[in-house]
This record gives structure tokens, C-alpha cells and sequence, in this order.
């Protein structure tokens, strides 16, 4: 500001004063009223998956699974400094001797907002200094910000498996003939993708992140003769650690999202636990069937150990493993018709019903 040709000391001290406050690490943003993002992503995946299938005699077979993937994040960063969640945007009102604070609908253009110290010139220099130069903070910390696109190979799957059918009721003309057929799988899942780079904040590995991983399945499934599928499984998979170099990991209990440290790792993911129901109608009308199916799935803590046990007093390792957790709940459900023996065309819709920490 220039006034008679010389600069304002007033606004020099303003400024100072909002610099000051904002590099002050005692102080904190509780009403989220200052340098605040929302980050709404894009996510697409497109592909086309693999299997061949071996029975062998005596109930036994074995399963082979893998998909090859096109994976792109597309983001974009919305300030919320002037719209942040928190107290409503407040300034003076602009009829003279009202005297307190009134709600304005552009709370930068006001005199003065009244919450904690923020006024309305510390709010445009936080967007203009810091908003809206995230590229500039997001190098310096040695984090690529950029939007993401990947192609890969989802990880491998061996699977082999028993299962048995009985039938039921054949003997009893008065009660309906169904077959119930227990079943119990074991896989093993071979990363064939590398692991993620925790340099880019928006990277998605297409498998497990470069994890060996084996689990058991075990479930029945009961099939009414011209009529419907209905069954349950339960399963539990492991994953096998891995060292990952430049994990990102937070140093203040106020950090969210992007945290600006970075250390070397042991890391050993959480135990997926999984439970589904399933209900299906095979060739309900001529070669037309139907199938959905209710999945549940839980993650359980991850954990994170330092490479150097030196840097233990400057991470919050707790809190890292914590947010680790997910737990989410699907319905998938599709049509499909056959066209021949072997050859089914048909689509499949999938939608969550509940998540947590999750897509």
C-alpha cells in the first residue's frame, strides 16, 4: 500500500503480525478458518480380467487368476480459506453504528473477519502467498502433486480348492430337491507390479502394493433345481512385509493428508477379513441369469515399524498405523446371457453401501 508515496507502515505490521502468527507452531487453526483444501478426486479404472479354471478328480481343482489395468486419479484443489469448515465467515457490518459482526457473503472483501486473529488481509496473503502456489510448497517437500495415470498387472492368483455336492430331499417327493455344496479354498497371491512411490501423493498400485499375500476361504452354497443359488463364505487373508524407502508419516497431530517428512520403513500390512451373502437365479428365463452378492470387508491396523530406530521421537507412529485402518461394503450385482457352452456376455454393477477410510 503507497500512501503519499510512502509505503504504509500499518500494513507492514499487519502483514508481519499475520506472518508471524501463522509460522508460530503453538498456534493453531482450531475453527479451520485459514489455508484449508479440499481435494475432490476422479477415479477410473478400466481393464480386462483373466481365468482358467483345472478340475481334477475327486472334488479338487485348481484356479488361475490376472487382470491388466489402466488406473488414472485426476484431482483438483479447492481453497477453503475463505469457506472453511468451522465457524460461518464473519466480518463488520457494513451499516454504520450496527456495531458487531454480521454475516457477509465474500468474507475477503470485508475489513476485518472476526475469528481468532485472522483479518481479511492475512486471509488474501494466505491464499495468495501459500494457496495458490501448492506446486512450489509441494516441491519443496519432494512431493509430486500431479494427477495420476498408471497401466499394470493386478496380482497373480493361484487358488486351489475342494468342494463337494449333496443332494437333499431326493427321496421326498413333499419337500422341494435341492443340492447343498460346502466348499474351502486357498490362495496365494503373487505381486506382479511394482511396488507404489510415495513421492506421488495420488499414486494407486494395481495389486497389493508389491505384497505376497495368502488366505483361506470357506463357505456352502445351496442350489434350488430350477429355481435360485442362494450361499455365505467367510475369508481371511495375510500379506507377507516389505521395506518401503520415503514413506510419507506425520510429525504433528494436526497434519491431515500431506504430511512433509519422510522416512524409510518395514511395513506389515493388516489382516483383510471378509464375509459375503449371495443370491442367484441361473437361466431364470431361457439362457438369462442373475446374480448379487453382499460383500463386508475390514482391514485391520497396519504395522509400521522405522528402518532407523533414531527417528522414533519425531514421528507419530501410533497415529500412522491407526489411520491405516478401512473397513467397506459392497453390493455387486450383474445379468448375463449365454451365447454358447462356454461364452457368457452380460455386464455388472457394483456400488458401496458403507466405508470407511476407503474408495
Amino acid at each position: 500500500t503507497v500512501v503519499d508515496g510512502m509505503i504504509s507502515t500499518t500494513t507492514i505490521s499487519a502483514r508481519n503480525s499475520c506472518v508471524n502468527f501463522i509460522t508460530t507452531p503453538t498456534n493453531v487453526d482450531s475453527n479451520q478458518d485459514s489455508g484449508f483444501l479440499s481435494v475432490p478426486i476422479i477415479y477410473k479404472k478400466y481393464g480386462v480380467r483373466f481365468q482358467s479354471v483345472l478340475q481334477f478328480p475327486g472334488d479338487f481343482g485348481l484356479k488361475f487368476d490376472f487382470g491388466i489395468v489402466d488406473i488414472k486419479q485426476t484431482v483438483s484443489f479447492v481453497d477453503l480459506t475463505c469457506s472453511a469448515s468451522g465457524t460461518s465467515c464473519l466480518g463488520h457490518s457494513d451499516t454504520p453504528g450496527s456495531g458487531g459482526c454480521a454475516i457477509s457473503d465474500d468474507c475477503c472483501n470485508n475489513t476485518r473477519i472476526c475469528v481468532e486473529q485472522f483479518d481479511a488481509d492475512c486471509k488474501k496473503m494466505v491464499m495468495n502467498d501459500i494457496m495458490k502456489q501448492m506446486c512450489v510448497v509441494a516441491k519443496t517437500i519432494n512431493l509430486n502433486i500431479d494427477d495420476f495415470h498408471g497401466t499394470g498387472v493386478e496380482d497373480i492368483r493361484i487358488t486351489g480348492y475342494w468342494r463337494r455336492m449333496f443332494l437333499i430331499n431326493e427321496d421326498r417327493p413333499t419337500y422341494p430337491v435341492f443340492i447343498i455344496m460346502p466348499f474351502v479354498t486357498a490362495e496365494l497371491g503373487i505381486p506382479a507390479h511394482k511396488k507404489r512411490n510415495y513421492r506421488n501423493q495420488f499414486e494407486i498400485s494395481p495389486g497389493n502394493n508389491g505384497h505376497t499375500s495368502g488366505g483361506m476361504t470357506a463357505g456352502w452354497n445351496i442350489h434350488f433345481l430350477e429355481s435360485v443359488n442362494i450361499g455365505m463364505e467367510a475369508s481371511v487373508t495375510k500379506f507377507f512385509p516389505l521395506n518401503f524407502c520415503n514413506y510419507r508419516l506425520p510429525n504433528d497431530c494436526f497434519q491431515s493428508g500431506i504430511y512433509p517428512l519422510a522416512a524409510d520403513v518395514h511395513l506389515t500390512p493388516g489382516t483383510n477379513w471378509r464375509f459375503s451373502a449371495q443370491i442367484a437365479a441361473y437361466h431364470f428365463l431361457e439362457r438369462l441369469s442373475f446374480f448379487s452378492q453382499y460383500s463386508f470387508i475390514s482391514h485391520s491396523q497396519d504395522k509400521i515399524c522405522l528402518n532407523d530406530p533414531a527417528l522414533s521421537g519425531l514421528f507419530l507412529m501410533k497415529r500412522t498405523q491407526e489411520l491405516t485402518k478401512w473397513e467397506s461394503q459392497i453390493i455387486s450385482s450383474s445379468l448375463y446371457y449365454d451365447i454358447s457352452p462356454n461364452i457368457k456376455l452380460g455386464f455388472v454393477w457394483q456400488a458401496p453401501v458403507g466405508r470407511r477410510n476407503a474408495y
